[in-house]
């Protein structure tokens, strides 16, 4: 699926908006390694949409470059992972169980990297699915700027451990 394919197939008119906690409570993920502060337009097995914003003084600018900071590659596949995982994980329907859901990333294709992320940048990343059979599934998503500009794009593929 292309970069404008997944941003048409978004609907920005349906879907749950989910808060941090809410995030927090349904998915395994914790801080620092939680990349949502905020979550809309989540429609089970179809759609979900996320926000993130890093901050000045997130350690990793220290050392991902000492004189140019900026969000690594693998937290732009991993932000886009977990926006992905929630659709599937919103699937279940008793989410007040004490063992969160798991998601597995099995596969990454077409990864492209068009921009950086630097500090005090806030981002918006939308999946779609777009295959789900049983406990696997395949996704693609994208990470935009607060312009609607294309930083980041790729297809996973999944495995539901529920």
């Amino acid at each position: 699926m292309s970069f404008d394919d997944v941003i048409q197939n978004f609907s920005l008119d349906i879907g749950e908006n989910l808060s941090r906690n809410d995030l927090l409570h349904i998915q395994a993920n914790k801080s620092p390694f939680l990349f949502m502060d905020s979550a809309h337009n989540v429609v089970p097995n179809m759609q979900a949409g996320s926000k993130f914003f890093f901050k000045n003084d997130w350690n990793i600018f220290d050392v991902h470059f000492e004189n140019a900071p900026m969000v690594p590659a693998s937290i732009m596949i991993e932000m886009m992972m977990q926006t992905s995982a929630l659709a599937p994980i919103m699937s279940i329907k008793d989410l007040k169980s004490e063992h969160k859901p798991l998601v597995f990333l099995t596969s990454v294709d077409n990864a492209s990297f068009k921009e950086k992320i630097l500090p005090d940048s806030e981002v918006e990343v939308r999946s779609v699915i777009t295959w789900l059979k049983g406990k696997f599934g395949k996704s693609s998503a994208v990470i935009l700027d607060i312009k609607g500009r294309n930083i980041s794009r790729a297809n996973f593929q999944f495995f539901c451990n529920f």
